[in-house]
């Protein structure tokens, strides 16, 4: 009877199919990877935005309420040191703008998002 010559043991290295099958996997991985860390870092400038208004609204207010003008800007309230200057938003890289008396993002795509989530949520 003819022995099996051939089993696991005597193997002596990789099909070129299971190499791929293995990069292939890879690829699908480290796609899932960029994908996520995009959605996180649009998330994590959005949410920086949303502070960066607040915290813009916060100054302009405190400056408003302490002067006597009565439409001031926010480049007057940066010369009088309210702020050290006007934040740039993240996601856009533009600077906060003032329209009326709310500070707002100019992004054309997701500003009416950034702007209603740091939206004037207190009654001054």
């Amino acid at each position: 009877m003819k022995k099996n010559t051939y089993s696991i043991k005597n193997r002596q290295g990789v099909t070129l199919i299971e190499l791929t099958v293995v990069i292939a996997i890879l690829l699908v991985l480290i796609s899932v990877l960029f994908v996520g860390a995009s959605y996180y870092k649009t998330n994590a400038d959005q949410a920086a935005c949303v502070v960066n208004q607040s915290s813009t609204q916060k100054a302009f207010r405190s400056y408003q309420n302490l002067s006597s003008d009565t439409s001031p800007t926010l480049a007057e309230a940066v010369t009088a040191g309210a702020m050290t200057a006007i934040p740039v938003c993240p996601s856009t890289q533009t600077a906060y703008t003032l329209t009326g008396e709310i500070v707002g993002c100019a992004d054309a795509t997701d500003g009416a998002a950034h702007n209603a989530a740091a939206g004037d949520k207190t009654a001054w």
